[in-house]
């Protein structure tokens, strides 16, 4: 994209300010402040729930999130070249920090004020219901499979990544084995059966890229691109393996996560246990190995290997962060 392009859309959006172009995004200074314009790599269909889910959330009070602005022909968006335009306010700031406990406390209270703001959400006449629900077991069961097929392929192989994967693939898959009895147990349909009910929206890529920090200390949550209908476990179970990966499994962190998020929004104990077997689903390892025998590589060997190796370094804390993690739930069904 060059000057006089992202001058054009601009204009289509009705914004005559100075314009320069970020990376893939064109900012505009204008009299109502600085502006941002991206181009969307969804359809209008995805585009117009996105919209619509967002102004839920605004009018229950989920505030700090990068809404679209509307064109001048009052539409969240523009087409320019056969490409999807959307407007919002240029937010400035830092990306959240999850080596920083006191970001990680605030964006687990954003978490659950997300999810607490986003129940009963039921879409626009003419807006498809996007929803993900129920889709879980049979994905993790693929990849449980696949993860079989890959240790054959390893066992043919003669590579350094060959040789690691053969090493700990059985544990990993024995985890796999034991997540999928919780996911597949009536727990997952009791869930699926409130939900649907509830009508909750998950963020699903609630991530520190996608979370940032003003200077006021507001954290602005961004990028709604996945967003649908889902548990929040997943969403809770995603944060808390990030949060994981920075601090050796430390069981007390990922407590505080929980106590975080319950002074926001409940978890109850259905949702602990959905929240441990997908912590305990070893989505790192296969997603690494997936990639290096299923992708098209564009990476050396030794990269590939330097990530299972990353992988590997946390087995241990990983197999003991599993134990006390179920201690603390039997702990609180006990209570």
């Amino acid at each position: 994209m060059n000057m006089i392009e992202a001058q054009q859309i601009a204009e289509q959006f009705g914004l005559n300010g100075q314009c320069s172009i970020v990376r893939d995004l064109i900012k505009i200074e204008t009299t109502y402040g600085l502006k941002c314009i991206r181009r969307v790599n969804y359809s209008m269909e995805r585009l117009k729930y996105i919209y619509d889910a967002k102004e839920y959330l605004i009018k229950k009070g989920y505030d700090f999130i990068d809404r679209f602005l509307l064109s001048r022909d009052d539409n969240p968006n523009i087409i320019y070249n056969n490409g999807i335009y959307v407007l919002t306010d240029w937010i400035e700031g830092r990306e959240c920090n999850f080596d920083n406990f006191g970001d990680v406390k605030i964006a687990t209270e954003n978490l659950a004020k997300l999810h607490y703001c986003s129940t009963g959400y039921l879409p626009s006449d003419g807006i498809e219901i996007r929803s993900e629900l129920g889709k879980l077991p049979m994905i993790l069961e693929k990849r449980s499979q696949e993860m079989q097929k890959l240790k054959k392929i390893a066992k043919k192989g003669k590579s350094r990544f060959d040789y690691l994967f053969l090493e700990n693939v059985d544990v990993f898959i024995n985890k796999s084995i034991e997540s999928l009895r919780i996911i597949n147990s009536p727990i997952y349909n009791r869930l699926i059966e409130k939900e649907e009910k509830n009508r909750g929206i998950c963020h699903r890529d609630y991530s520190y890229h996608n979370l940032i920090l003003n200077k006021e200390g507001n954290l602005y949550t961004i990028n709604f691109d996945y967003c649908c209908y889902e548990l929040k476990v997943y969403d809770i179970a995603s944060f808390l393996r990030k949060i994981m990966s920075v601090c050796n499994w430390n069981v007390e962190a990922a407590m505080n996560v929980i106590n975080w998020y319950n002074a926001v929004y409940n978890i109850e104990q259905d949702e602990m246990k959905m929240i441990f077997a997908l912590l305990e689903y070893p989505q790192k390892f296969w997603r690494i190995a997936n990639r290096y025998y299923n992708s098209r590589r564009t990476r050396p060997e030794t990269a590939f290997y330097n990530k299972l190796i990353d992988v590997i370094s946390e087995k241990e804390f990983y197999l003991d962060f599993l134990d006390k993690f179920e201690e603390y739930i039997m702990a609180g069904i006990k209570e």
